[in-house]
């Protein structure tokens, strides 16, 4: 379970340079390693 925090989200952004909105598409990726 994720308890959002956009504060956190926003700095993650800046920091890494994309959101974890952004990257939620990898754990639908077919190729997926387990």
């Amino acid at each position: 379970m994720f308890e959002w925090d956009e504060n956190k989200s926003q700095n993650n952004k800046k920091k890494h340079g994309f959101s974890f909105n952004e990257i939620l598409g990898i754990f639908d990726d077919p190729n997926l390693l387990d």
